[in-house]
């Protein structure tokens, strides 16, 4: 994702769908007026004493579509990092907003990125800072790197994904580039996305063994307590053979 013609990309992408950012920063409270300038100057990251080049930019606007974006990259990391590349936009949209324009939106954004997953979710349909009561304690979930802990309304799967064999792609999901988008539903607010029983349906598809699999997920405050299975194990979730060469420092 880093180099400034990805940078570039991503402006015209965020352009093409009337995304009218007004203000930038690496941290909140955004308050700095945006320019293209500003952009490029950010998405030049910082590079530590140790080599490592990170970047880290949140934006807003408020026009046509009120969004908040976010996105963040790093190089020359450490051999095996758990920090991922990422790009995110939150939207207020209204309901007459055409769900083929936010889907179109989305299949730039994952054909831009090479992302390795992705997905579009109605805010109330997907949890979020979810934490794991296990014996006793709470503990955040990860990302990628230690599994899957749900599907949403639309996901993204990408190369390492599909380059597993017992990876199983369900039918209807559509090829993109580098990768398949998957939708679960005609409707991002359909109440079958909030039943773990009908999510389950496509983990057995897809198979059982990429997925952290729940009795139940509750909201707990800003929180999601999710009640793991009996007798499921965490350490027997399978992840993909994730290339992370572009990203770790040469030789390492």
């Amino acid at each position: 994702m880093s180099g400034e013609h990805s940078g570039r990309r991503l402006l015209e992408i965020l352009y093409s769908y009337d995304f009218d950012i007004e203000k930038i920063s690496e941290y909140e409270p955004v308050k700095s007026m945006y320019s293209e300038e500003e952009f490029e100057r950010l998405w030049r990251g910082r590079t530590s004493p140790k080599g490592i080049m990170s970047c880290g930019i949140i934006f807003k606007g408020a026009k046509e579509t009120k969004f908040t974006g976010m996105v963040s990259w790093g190089k020359n990391l450490g051999p095996f990092p758990l920090s991922v590349n990422m790009v995110s936009l939150w939207l207020n949209i209204k309901k007459s907003y055409e769900i083929s324009k936010l889907i179109s939106l989305a299949d730039e954004l994952f054909k831009w990125s090479g992302a390795e997953h992705g997905y579009i979710s109605e805010k109330s349909k997907t949890p979020f800072n979810i934490q794991i009561q296990n014996d006793g304690y709470r503990v955040y979930a990860g990302n990628i790197y230690t599994g899957l802990y749900n599907l949403v309304w639309i996901n993204y799967f990408g190369k390492a994904y599909l380059a597993e064999e017992d990876f199983v792609v369900p039918k209807g999901a559509v090829k993109l580039a580098h990768g398949v988008r998957l939708q679960l539903t005609d409707r991002p607010d359909d109440e079958r996305l909030s039943d773990l029983g009908f999510l389950e349906t496509y983990y057995s598809t897809i198979g059982d063994k990429w997925f952290w699999h729940f009795d139940e997920i509750v909201k707990d405050g800003k929180n999601y307590i999710a009640h793991l299975k009996e007798g499921f194990d965490s350490r027997k979730v399978s992840i993909p053979k994730f290339d992370r060469s572009a990203i770790t420092r040469k030789g390492v």
